[in-house]
């Protein structure tokens, strides 16, 4: 299953996550060519996995050092009279895919003396130092700073262990990290502060490049927001302007949301931006949580991660402009899901290449899964679709009748579905319909006994699917 993803100087694609060798998960890495197909001069046959004491191991997050060398950060399990122990757990490779020997042991480090934890953000310092963000569950939000050889770094924290208990309590977690031109780490999760009802809140540190809290962040150095009835952050980046990003989901009258928060480089909330620095949006289907975000080059926001309804799950990316309000330029109404040969399907990192283009990683039936998606700032499409265009449907808003416009690429069978906006199956409007190549024009009737609100026609060939919202009178 794949959690990370970097695109090297030359477009190849590294995806880093986990993969089982039919008795426990390895730490796992795949790379591809820019054309999508694996790179067989990497590893081995394009693929490396990685054992740590036939152990479960779980990579989360992936950096690479200047010198091409890669890394990737997570936790490693074993067991003792108590039942199994987690702890942080690195490893190194050479841009050729084999372990690097100079680093930690035979290109291995876990990090023995703090239990149940799970490293879950990594960063590289301009000097090379590798800073590792996760948490425990005995202690609260973990850093961790290493030398380029793997060893702690005793100048950091408390001989390169930095603990922070949101006010008083262990239940902190740490899933993403990125450190300012100034030194300055920034560190976003989740914090059970406030809440009674079993939810988080979003919750962003900042330390000093010592590993001390920045006082003058937030309220000495912490920052929790709630977005609804509670809310979790997964992963953050920083703006131009030196504006913070953080995205998750929240949960709002019972269904969850996909979740963004823009903060001012001293932890307030940008109320320029969303409502009160907060936005939520959601998709056609009931539970949204997004896992990844990158900010273009004209500013306007992109977060990746998981659609789920009642049969499976889609990749979902949705896009926002510089204010925080949804592109409706962007896929059907600002939001594209996609679909692969299983229903059962998530996104979980992205990258914008340099030609705009968005590829985002996850999983399709347990394993890894790769998406690309053409970006001409105000269409996505997926790489290699089934449609030509976005599609549209007129008169919007409608009453009963409506128009549905759309062109295929090639002969295909397709099914269209409108669904309610908890990702209720509402009507098949028609299912598995052999159409040819070029344009399409289909009448559309609706029950004029649904509710007035909004609905969103899908158009699917099985394997890929499109959605436009529409609203009915």
């Amino acid at each position: 299953m794949a959690r990370s993803m970097l695109i090297q100087p030359d477009g190849k694609i590294i995806v880093g996550g986990s993969s089982f060798n039919s008795n426990d998960w390895d730490f796992s890495l795949i790379r591809f060519n820019t054309n999508g197909s694996i790179d067989n001069n990497f590893g081995k046959s394009g693929k490396v996995m990685s054992d740590f004491n036939q152990s479960g191991d779980e990579a989360e997050s992936m950096a690479i050092q200047s010198d091409g060398k890669i890394l990737l950060a997570g936790s490693s399990d074993s067991s003792d009279a108590s039942g199994l122990i987690y702890r942080f757990a690195l490893a190194r490779y050479k841009s050729s895919g084999s372990l690097d020997s100079s680093f930690g042991n035979a290109g291995k480090v876990i990090v023995y003396g703090l239990n149940d934890a799970f490293a879950s953000g990594i960063f590289i310092q301009a000097n090379e130092k590798i800073v590792v963000a996760g948490y425990s569950n005995l202690n609260g939000i973990i850093l961790m700073r290493f030398n380029a050889d793997g060893g702690l770094d005793n100048s950091f924290g408390t001989k390169g262990v930095v603990a922070t208990s949101i006010k008083g309590k262990n239940h902190g977690q740490a899933k993403s990290i990125v450190i300012q031109s100034d030194g300055k780490i920034l560190v976003a999760g989740n914090s059970d502060t406030s809440l009674t009802n079993g939810y988080f809140n979003f919750a962003l540190l900042r330390y000093k490049s010592n590993g001390k809290l920045d006082s003058t962040f937030g309220s000495g150095g912490i920052v929790t927001t709630t977005i609804g009835d509670g809310s979790e952050a997964n992963a953050l980046t920083i703006q131009k302007d030196g504006k913070i990003l953080v995205t998750g989901s929240g949960i709002i009258s019972a269904q969850t949301f996909f979740a963004l928060a823009r903060y001012d480089s001293t932890g307030v909330l940008d109320t320029t931006f969303g409502n009160g620095g907060i936005v939520a949006a959601n998709s056609i289907y009931p539970y949204n949580e997004a896992y990844d975000l990158a900010v273009q080059t004209d500013g306007r926001i992109l977060i990746a991660g998981i659609s789920t309804y009642n049969a499976g799950s889609d990749f979902a990316i949705l896009r926002f402009g510089t204010d925080g309000k949804i592109d409706s330029t962007f896929g059907a109404s600002g939001i594209v899901l996609t679909t692969f040969s299983s229903p059962d399907n998530g996104a979980y990192a992205m990258k914008i290449q340099s030609d705009g283009k968005i590829v985002v990683t996850g999983y399709s039936a347990g394993i890894i899964g790769v998406a690309r998606y053409i970006n001409d700032q105000n269409l996505a499409v997926i790489d290699f679709p089934f449609l030509k265009n976005s599609v549209s449907v007129y008169p919007n808003p409608v009453n009963s009748v409506c128009t549905f416009e759309y062109e295929l690429l090639k002969e295909e069978t397709i099914t269209l579905e409108l669904y309610d906006i908890t990702g209720q199956l509402i009507k098949t409007i028609s299912e598995k319909q052999s159409k040819t190549k070029g344009k399409h024009i289909e009448q559309i009737l609706l029950d004029e006994n649904n509710s007035p609100g909004n609905y969103f026609l899908i158009i699917t060939n099985g394997a890929q699917r499109q959605a436009v919202k529409l609203m009915q009178e």
